[in-house]
């Protein structure tokens, strides 16, 4: 099965993609990007990479007050730069996240502790986006009267007491069986988000982070329809790209491609945009982050692993 992953999401993102080509008309694609805006196109790589900055902070927060591996904001932006390289190397978030465990192994970190900071991070990501889609949600609900959104609306706001409730009964399962290696690291990462979320100022303070980095996610989105002269009022970004980011969190693909194009297409089909505008935006978005992963590359080809697990 462990082969066989890798396989079904090729095929799950080959399969969107060649659906939503044949969606579109090629020849416009092509006369639009030549009229590419460039000066957009730089403000939406700033707010790309201001997003970034606000992770590494996150993620300097976190495993400082979870795992005592301080580390300085300058460290913490070279791990997340190095994480993106990882996960467009590999095309899989997952990819990410282990040379962020790793490197935190590198200073010191035990593996439990690694990977539970990692994991409570990307939550507390999927919920700072979660609360920017929240309300686009429910705006594009009643926008388009589609009840299937009411569905998806009632998933999202269950999702984290299920959790909740799912991290209070593995109690009993680590009372049976807490000798073995992957309880134990679940119990680690149960203790560490207990921790978390009963510090309010701690919680909020790294889900408001997160909310203000896709914020600025948003943002790049808008410039990018600037750049291709298909201006997008920032509200309705506001309302609809969230929304397509946390489906495309999703990891029934290689890293989001195909699923968040995919899911472009449908919302911005909603509000009364083409397919070829939302799939342009989309796919100039992964390609911004493809720059920031290879920035990534350079620190690592100079040495900057050695230099991420520095601490303060």
């Amino acid at each position: 099965m462990g082969k066989l992953a890798p396989a079904i999401k090729l095929a799950i993102s080959g399969g969107l993609i060649l659906l939503l080509v044949s969606r579109v008309d090629l020849a416009e694609a092509g006369a639009r990007l030549d009229r590419l805006h460039g000066e957009y196109l730089l403000l939406a790589l700033a707010g790309v990479m201001v997003q970034t900055y606000l992770w590494a902070s996150r993620f300097a927060l976190l495993s400082g007050a979870l795992i005592n591996a301080p580390m300085s904001h300058g460290a913490s932006l070279r791990v997340c730069l190095i994480a993106i390289f990882w996960s467009n190397l590999t095309l899989s978030y997952v990819g990410g996240d282990a040379s962020r465990a790793w490197l935190l192994r590198r200073q010191g970190a035990g593996l439990s502790d690694a990977l539970a900071c990692v994991s409570l991070d990307s939550i507390c990501g999927v919920l700072g986006l979660a609360i920017l889609a929240f309300p686009g949600l429910l705006g594009l609900l009643v926008y388009s009267g589609d009840w299937s959104l009411f569905a998806v609306a009632i998933a999202l706001a269950a999702a984290a007491p299920v959790l909740l409730v799912g991290m209070a009964a593995f109690g009993r399962i680590e009372s049976r069986f807490g000798r073995l290696r992957l309880v134990q690291a679940i119990a680690t990462m149960r203790s560490r988000a207990g921790h978390l979320f009963r510090n309010g100022r701690l919680r909020n303070r790294a889900v408001g982070l997160a909310a203000l980095g896709h914020a600025f996610c948003v943002g790049s989105a808008v410039s990018i329809s600037h750049a291709i002269g298909e201006p997008l009022p920032i509200l309705i970004a506001l309302a609809v790209y969230p929304l397509v980011l946390l489906i495309s969190v999703v990891p029934i693909s290689l890293a989001g491609w195909g699923v968040r194009e995919g899911a472009m297409v449908v919302a911005f089909g909603i509000i009364g945009y083409d397919a070829l505008t939302a799939v342009t935006i989309s796919v100039l978005i992964g390609l911004l982050y493809v720059v920031l992963g290879l920035g990534g590359g350079a620190i690592m080809a100079l040495g900057g692993r050695e230099k991420a697990t520095a601490k303060v």
